[in-house]
């Protein structure tokens, strides 16, 4: 465990002792997000047993690439991986009362993938809380796919209104319309992009070429551009639609 992952540890704690319920830990892109749930799965297992609660943990994306990933790096650190991507079985998960889907005892997330149904207004219907069970979500990539206008957060809350919410992001989005905290509540944790790169932590960014076929398409789109209108300005040039559209391709 790093260092930010152990502070946001502690951060989420202190939430909870506090009563809240739905914040944000937002650390830099690339820095352990998975790897801090994965920590906090562990960590909160002990938390509740402590104090007679047995929890149930939720990993949700909104992406099959990112399940995929997060599946991997679960199972990888030793947790049972119970995998949700459709409608009906999330349905059947969230009012299930059964906290182990597996016959060893182990540790166990469920990774849910949204893509197809998180504006769905019946995939969670209320269900009769057990108060023994205390569901925890982690949301990953807050700043992108939950809908405001959606009823996606809306049937999560009503499903479980005692449910613990933890929002995941490395790029929160701050404007006055679509906010992530008025969507999630405050921060739990920060860390930032120049902490990371201070740590030395921070992946290398990746130059990689423009395939060949692309580069042929897009000179082409040039060539007609300029037959099309001869002499030209070159900022007009690569602002034509004939050469925009295949570059956005």
């Amino acid at each position: 465990m790093r260092y930010p992952q152990l502070f946001a540890t502690k951060a989420i704690e202190k939430k909870l002792e506090a009563g809240v319920k739905k914040d944000i830990i937002w650390h830099t892109q690339g820095s352990g997000k998975t790897a801090l749930a994965y920590y906090n799965v562990r960590f909160l297992q002990d938390y509740y047993q402590r104090k007679n609660i047995i929890p149930k943990f939720y990993f949700i994306v909104d992406r099959l690439d990112l399940l995929t990933q997060a599946q991997r790096e679960f199972t990888s650190r030793g947790l049972i991986v119970h995998s949700i991507s459709s409608r009906e079985a999330f349905s059947t998960a969230i009012k299930a009362t059964k906290v182990l889907h597996n016959n060893t005892g182990k540790p166990e997330i469920t990774v849910v993938n949204i893509q197809k149904f998180k504006d769905d207004p019946d995939v969670l219907q209320t269900l009769d809380y057990d108060v023994a069970i205390q569901r925890v979500y982690f949301l990953d990539e807050v700043h992108r796919s939950y809908n405001p206008k959606g009823s996606f957060l809306a049937n999560l809350d009503q499903s479980d209104r005692n449910a613990i919410k933890i929002g995941l992001t490395g790029t929160p989005l701050l404007g006055e319309d679509y906010n992530s905290r008025v969507l999630f509540g405050d921060y739990i944790h920060k860390y930032y992009y120049n902490a990371s790169i201070a740590d030395g932590y921070t992946l290398r960014l990746i130059r990689e070429e423009i395939a060949s076929h692309y580069k042929i398409a897009l000179q082409q789109a040039l060539k007609e551009v300029e037959v099309a209108q001869g002499d030209i300005d070159k900022k007009q040039l690569y602002a034509h639609a004939r050469f925009v559209e295949p570059m956005l391709a």
